[in-house]
């Protein structure tokens, strides 16, 4: 389960991105849950920009689905595409041969 705050920082962000990928990589399933305020005004739009990002940088590697969005705090979950396991090793064999 990886757990964003709406008020994440970009280079923070990136870092949960990169860990997301290699979970991913891995195979497994990543669980996102962005909790935000469900008093501010932006918060819908802030949400939606973090989920943007990371579908837009995980986009190779898995599939986004099962959204739902309760009080303020969206949950998703990310499945690996199973065709990009192991990809970046056979990528790296070929290059080393």
């Amino acid at each position: 389960m990886l757990s964003l705050n709406a008020r994440i920082s970009d280079h923070d962000l990136s870092s949960r991105i990169k860990n997301t990928i290699k979970w991913l990589q891995k195979n497994y399933e990543v669980r996102v849950l962005i909790s935000g305020s469900s008093t501010d005004a932006n918060n819908n739009e802030i949400i939606n920009k973090i989920i943007n990002n990371i579908q837009s940088n995980t986009t190779n590697y898995g599939k986004i689905s099962q959204k739902s969005n309760k009080g303020g705090n969206m949950k998703f979950k990310i499945t690996p595409i199973p065709n990009n396991v192991g990809s970046d090793e056979k990528s790296d064999e070929r290059q080393s041969a």
